[in-house]
């Protein structure tokens, strides 16, 4: 009896499985979707896959899905990302509001995920935002920047404890990728190493955690206390020459390299420090090599001009130096030592400034 009865359980259980997906959106401001129409679009492809009608503010899509995909609905310049899986999903389109304003997708499992997880970094920003605004009236400004970065570190902490307990939830399904990946942008490389160890199975076999643990590998192959990994770039000289990343570091000086591109404003930012630096230490000890990524070599070379760059540049390396050491943000500022050693990594201002004569001092 008992086994008939959880086999009757297991049936119903089937059968009130959704069948299909039903979308019922509705999109703020709708006078300003002229054309009268929302697009459902396949986000990896650009692929329109449905079109719906909208009336009085209000649209539907309706079909079926074998599988979980992401999408896009697109009414004029506004869009929200769904995920494309079988269920009633709500959809609410802010129109009126450029930034995105209260769009979500939500009522399955997937897109409740998606919008827990844009919910813990609207709580955050909002923080952040909030004590900028009281920090900057403080007088004193060294004391004010401290606050700030604590306070930033702080929610970084709770961002990402949340982050790891929602992919942990979601460790059966694509969500679950995302927000392990991230996870890694809030919490240090140490605590990411860490937590791969106790990884699920289902979550390593996605390819962006995949690439996600292969930045690890690299950030652990060329840490601090490590030799440097060489490469070399076909065209990466300024009159399109072969040059390798060997050819300045590991030479007997220390070199600041600074990995940066054209339109990175951090990395605007940081030049000037760079530019002290160089001409306070350049010489027989010292020397500064700056390394072009994830940009074209005309708009470098116009930077490098503009922004009053004066050391060397090793010219459109695009992504295979952030691959081998792991970037994922820049500017990364890292000192290389006279033997390629590499001494300090995630340099910036007034530390990068302490660390150079820290070392020339020796």
């Amino acid at each position: 009896m008992r086994k008939l009865f959880i086999a009757a359980m297991a049936a119903t259980m089937v059968a009130c499985a959704p069948s299909g997906y039903e979308i019922s959106g509705v999109v703020t401001n709708p006078e300003a979707v002229k054309s009268g129409e929302v697009y459902l679009v396949r986000q990896k492809d650009g692929e329109a896959l449905d079109t719906a009608s909208l009336v009085d503010g209000k649209f539907t899509f309706k079909g079926a899905q074998e599988a979980p995909e992401k999408v896009m609905i697109i009414a004029a310049r506004s869009r929200v990302p769904v995920i494309l899986e079988n269920g009633k999903i709500e959809v609410k389109i802010d129109n009126a509001n450029m930034r995105g304003g209260d769009t979500y997708a939500k009522g399955t499992k997937l897109n409740d995920a998606v919008y827990e997880q844009n919910q813990i970094m609207n709580e955050a920003s909002k923080a952040v935002a909030a004590k900028y605004q009281e920090i900057n009236a403080m007088e004193d400004k060294v004391a004010a920047q401290a606050a700030f970065a604590a306070f930033q570190d702080s929610v970084s902490e709770t961002v990402g404890a949340k982050f790891k307990a929602l992919y942990m939830a979601n460790a059966d399904n694509m969500v679950g990728a995302d927000v392990f990946n991230a996870y890694t942008q809030f919490v240090s490389p140490a605590e990411v190493e860490e937590a791969v160890k106790t990884l699920p199975e289902s979550l390593k076999a996605y390819p962006s955690v995949q690439k996600q643990i292969a930045a690890i590998a690299a950030i652990a192959a060329t840490a601090e206390g490590k030799m440097f990994t060489d490469f070399t770039i076909e065209d990466g000289g300024v009159n399109g020459e072969k040059v390798s990343f060997s050819d300045y570091v590991g030479k007997g000086k220390y070199v600041l390299v600074d990995f940066f591109a054209s339109w990175c404003g951090p990395c605007k930012a940081e030049i000037p420090n760079i530019i002290e630096i160089y001409k306070e230490h350049a010489g027989d000890k010292f020397d500064v090599l700056g390394v072009a990524v994830w940009d074209k070599v005309d708009a470098t070379k116009k930077a490098v001009e503009s922004e009053g760059i004066i050391w060397p540049v090793i010219y459109n390396c695009q992504s295979i130096p952030t691959d081998i050491y792991g970037i994922k943000g820049i500017p990364q500022i890292m000192l290389i030592g006279p033997d390629g050693t590499i001494v300090a990594r995630n340099l910036r201002g007034d530390a990068m400034k302490a660390k150079v004569k820290e070392v020339l001092s020796k």
